[in-house]
């Protein structure tokens, strides 16, 4: 399953769904037919009868939501799509779930840790390392942007970058 966002709220009487968090732009995942909404591991699989996006939000109408307040009861769970109704991305642009986890090498092959998350910046995304090992404490900034990203196979789920003179004392004094 791939995280959507979270359901904010609702508009209307006929009870669409606003989620918000929906990753780079909302409009990537209009063409889903079937969403699964809940909290914690409760929840449901619903078709979508329409979808559109307004602002930075995506707005869902479901099948079996008909009204305001079948919409409310849903505030605050949790949208994912299965990976087989997943959009597909074009070359080179991936997932954060499937980031999430990856283990990272320097062009030596000397395994730098996996990426515990990746960092919104506003501008250049981040790419947070946690080392394994004696320095798990310590972790790595690492931009995500082609000149430090050399490569990213997800069927390995292995990340290639090329560290930055100084990068790891940068990440060291930051602390």
């Amino acid at each position: 399953m791939l995280p959507v966002g979270r359901v904010a709220g609702h508009r209307g009487r006929e009870g669409e769904l606003t989620v918000r968090d929906c990753g780079e732009s909302a409009d990537q995942w209009l063409s889903v037919g079937r969403v699964w909404i809940g909290r914690e591991r409760e929840g449901r699989f619903f078709e979508v009868e329409r979808s559109r996006g307004y602002r930075d939000r995506l707005v869902l109408k479901l099948q079996g939501i008909d009204d305001g307040n079948a919409a409310a009861q849903l505030r605050g769970s949790r949208v994912f799509v299965a990976r087989t109704d997943a959009p597909a991305l074009p070359e080179g642009v991936h997932y954060v779930a499937d980031l999430v986890g990856m283990q990272v090498v320097d062009e030596s092959g000397r395994d730098l840790g996996r990426v515990e998350k990746l960092l919104a910046t506003g501008g250049t995304d981040v790419l947070q390392i946690r080392p394994l090992g004696a320095d798990e404490s310590e972790e790595v900034l690492i931009p995500l942007a082609r000149e430090f990203v050399r490569e990213i196979v997800e069927a390995e789920r292995r990340i290639e970058v090329r560290l930055p003179t100084g990068l790891r004392e940068l990440n060291r004094r930051s602390r």
